[in-house]
């Protein structure tokens, strides 16, 4: 893999992970527009969704990093497959710990640092921005695909798509036609009758009778 190629990569998941922080941020924005709608915003809602954001943001960013690392390094797909085992329990267990830590804080401090709720709910929203993100590629991709149909053609001959010929479909032995038809060797080595001999036959056979 050359450098161009690596530095390609990187600016791909960089972009993707600045993508997936965008969305968790709109939909953070969101969350506190239900926070102040029901009256319930605190300093603790913030906090707890900057931290969750920023955690997960983080987790995308080393599994993206992971994987372009076991490529680079020429892994097989069993290997790989390993890696990102090994990488996503890592993740997990640190992203654990760091809610898990802020959560606890919540609870032993007054008013509460960090807002529970503000802390569990964002932990969806990379996935869900991921997910948005798919479905929307996938759509504009069949829309790509589909073939274009000309508006002057009549309606039953819009999609007609012409006839194969037939010589084309058959088998490449039975365009040569079968064995029985081909020419007899010995019986084409055999001379051709002289005319001379069937004339003379024939007269002598006339004088008998």
């Amino acid at each position: 893999m050359t450098k161009n190629s690596r530095g390609d990569d990187r600016r791909v998941i960089l972009s993707e992970t600045l993508f997936v922080l965008g969305g968790s941020l709109l939909l953070s924005a969101v969350m506190h527009a239900v926070y102040l709608i029901i009256g319930r915003w605190t300093l603790g809602v913030l906090w707890g969704s900057l931290v969750t954001v920023a955690a997960t943001t983080a987790n995308f960013y080393v599994m993206c990093r992971t994987l372009q690392n076991a490529v680079e390094a020429g892994l097989t797909q069993e290997q790989i497959k390993g890696r990102m085992k090994i990488s996503q329990g890592l993740r997990l267990l640190v992203l654990a710990l760091v809610i898990g830590g802020c959560a606890y804080l919540s609870t032993v401090t007054d008013p509460p640092v960090f807002d529970l709720w503000a802390l569990l709910i964002p932990l969806f929203f990379g996935r869900v921005t991921l997910s948005v993100r798919s479905l929307w590629l996938r759509r504009a991709d069949d829309g790509a695909a589909a073939p274009a149909v000309s508006d002057d053609a009549p309606g039953d001959e819009k999609q007609k798509e012409p006839e194969p010929d037939p010589d084309d479909i058959l088998p490449p032995f039975l365009k040569k036609g079968p064995a029985w038809e081909e020419p007899d060797e010995a019986a084409d080595s055999r001379p051709a009758p002289d005319p001379a001999d069937a004339d003379g036959k024939e007269e002598h056979e006339k004088k008998e009778n």
